[in-house]
């Protein structure tokens, strides 16, 4: 029997758990216990951006990365998990006095084998394995886990691009034949490597591409997205050459025809498959977990300086307390200058009131730092004797406001209908929005980070006049406004 592929199943653990939706609640209220450890324990993973983890959805892949900084830390942290995603997996495996893939395959698939996915019936078995070592049972090494093991080898190879279809590993006759294929179809069906020229084909000619193209264009619209998610992503030769290729590779054959409408649909899925790829990409660069490291600087920061006021507070009650015992020294010192010495009363009256005098300086500039304090931690409030900004005025600009409470922003809406608004957690904002803003403010105190960042880039992009505005309190906010605007004085709200 030959001995079993040694591997770390890491990756396996991490997207097992991810694929279980009901299991996302559980992963991130673990995973908020220490978070900025586990991200750094993901992160130094080598499995974190390995293809076997990344190339999976957006969504499983977050929380995968998230289960790699759990178990990279203990894995007897995800026994709950397996006990709630794959309980019949945890019950057989805990009922076992040793595992067998043999019966396991018999046991949990067998009787689903026509349902179950390729990575579903492979996570089950990781998770029987992992169950197993983490309850301490025996796996029987057998010629079933030696070839299980082999298994996870290969989907690792292969996600690194072993046995992966690509241009780079078609046999040399094979690419010539693609190649020859798409000159035909350039040639016969007037094409060229550009998005318009193939999936938007009119020639009255090519009817059956044209039908392809509106339906696919149909599938869009039912889905409320707009076609140039995939019109805006760029088309080479080597484009066509690999979705021709993929053609050849299961089809085996050089039908011009068939080929074309392959590659107008091959087409739509490559673009969609590279602008997801984007998002991902796109995401994971401006997701809050890359703040991790310096926020966990900063809340380190935030507890010394806590620690320091904490000191400078008992410092000062201290000396006040000192300040208080002087004073009572004082006035005693007062009253037996009085009884003993009536020639000593101016003196003594003179250093009283030197001390009194220190005393009302260390009292006014307590009361500033009091003052001070309270300034930083309390915002404005309305001051509605001032002269309040024409609000219809503001109106006839036309902004947006971004960020806010929801409450807030209600509010705002309220007092200026005119105006667009976009909220905190509107991400996926249009970005017709901005198409006639004259001014955008943004409300920095209630902001997601990714949504400041894509505003920020639209703002930039169509070079429009950027504000930040501070208050919580309508009014207050109204006034920042119209200052910026320079319009005040004019109308009560």
């Amino acid at each position: 029997m030959d001995e079993p592929v040694q591997i770390d199943i890491s990756v396996f653990i991490a997207n097992a758990l991810a694929m279980k939706p009901e299991l996302h609640k559980d992963i991130d209220r673990l995973y908020k216990k220490s978070k900025y450890r586990y991200y750094r324990l993901a992160k130094e993973s080598r499995w974190y951006n390995h293809p076997l983890l990344a190339n999976n959805s957006l969504l499983r892949d977050e929380y995968a990365k998230k289960v790699l900084g759990l178990i990279s830390c203990d894995r007897t942290d995800i026994i709950p998990l397996i006990k709630k995603g794959w309980k019949k997996v945890f019950n057989t495996v805990s009922r076992s006095a040793a595992v067998d893939i043999d019966v396991l395959l018999e046991t949990l698939v067998k009787d689903d084998i026509d349902r179950l996915t390729d990575d579903e019936i492979c996570y089950t078995i990781v998770m029987a394995i992992v169950t197993a070592r983490l309850l301490g049972k025996e796996i029987i090494s057998n010629e079933a886990y030696n070839q299980f093991c082999q298994t996870l080898y290969d989907r690792l190879r292969h996600a690194e691009g072993w046995k992966k279809l690509s241009l780079n590993t078609l046999e040399p006759g094979h690419r010539v034949k693609v190649e020859t294929l798409k000159a035909d179809i350039y040639r016969v069906k007037d094409m060229k490597a550009n998005f318009y020229a193939i999936a938007k084909h009119r020639d009255s000619n090519n009817g059956d591409l044209v039908k392809l193209n509106e339906a696919i264009a149909f599938l869009f619209d039912i889905e409320n997205l707009n076609t140039s998610i995939v019109e805006e992503v760029p088309v080479n030769e080597r484009d066509v050459s690999e979705i021709l290729a993929a053609y050849f590779a299961s089809h085996f054959n050089l039908n011009k025809n068939e080929a074309a409408k392959f590659l107008v649909s091959g087409l739509y899925i490559k673009n969609l498959l590279k602008a997801y790829r984007q998002v991902k990409e796109q995401y994971f660069a401006n997701n809050r977990e890359t703040m991790f490291v310096e926020l966990e600087g900063l809340e380190q920061q935030n507890a010394e300086l806590r620690q320091r006021l904490s000191a400078l507070e008992a410092e000062n009650q201290r000396l006040m307390q000192e300040n208080g015992e002087l004073r009572k020294q004082a006035k005693t010192a007062y009253q037996q200058a009085v009884a003993e010495y009536q020639g000593q009363v101016r003196k003594l009256t003179a250093e009283v009131a030197e001390l009194r005098e220190e005393l009302q300086a260390d009292k006014t500039e307590l009361t500033a730092l009091r003052e001070l304090f309270f300034l930083l931690e309390n915002p404005e409030t309305p001051d509605h004797t001032e002269d309040t900004p024409d609000l219809d005025r503001i109106r006839e600009v036309q902004g947006l406001i971004v960020g806010g409470h929801d409450r807030w922003q209600q509010k705002m809406r309220s007092l200026l209908p005119e105006w667009k608004f976009i909220g905190t957690d509107n991400v996926n904002f249009p970005v017709n929005l901005l198409d006639k803003a004259e001014v955008v403010f943004v409300f920095a105190g209630y902001l997601s980070h990714a949504l400041y960042f894509r505003i920020i880039n639209e703002v930039r992009r169509r070079k429009l006049r950027l504000e930040f505005i501070r208050n919580v309190n309508e009014e207050l906010a109204l006034r920042e406004i119209a200052g910026k605007l320079k319009l005040n004085h004019l109308q009560k709200i």
